[in-house]
């Protein structure tokens, strides 16, 4: 047996992803530009930030999964400003 697998911070070979790592990643990325849609990238946000921290308890966890977190956690920010300069502009033109 390889004595690499019995060490216990082995994190997985690399080039192995999982699914949520993935899934977190693509939701990650698509809620910065969908945050410029009113708002709307505060959705795949949440997702991709759940799939990331779900992926990160993961013991083969990557950093495709702190990707997809920094990403969720960009394009959250991003859709609460672009909520707030939309209601400050709605609420100027009453």
């Amino acid at each position: 047996m390889s004595t690499l697998k019995q060490d216990p911070l082995f994190r997985g070979d690399p080039g192995i992803y999982s699914n949520l790592e993935i899934a977190s990643l693509i939701f990650g990325i698509l809620s910065i530009p969908c945050s410029l849609a009113f708002g709307v990238g505060l959705i795949p946000g949440i997702i991709g930030f759940v799939f990331a921290m779900k992926a990160r308890k993961d013991a083969y966890c990557t950093g495709m999964a702190n990707g997809g977190l920094i990403c969720s956690i960009i394009g959250m920010i991003f859709s609460v400003v672009a909520i707030i300069i939309i209601g400050f502009v709605i609420l100027s033109k009453l």
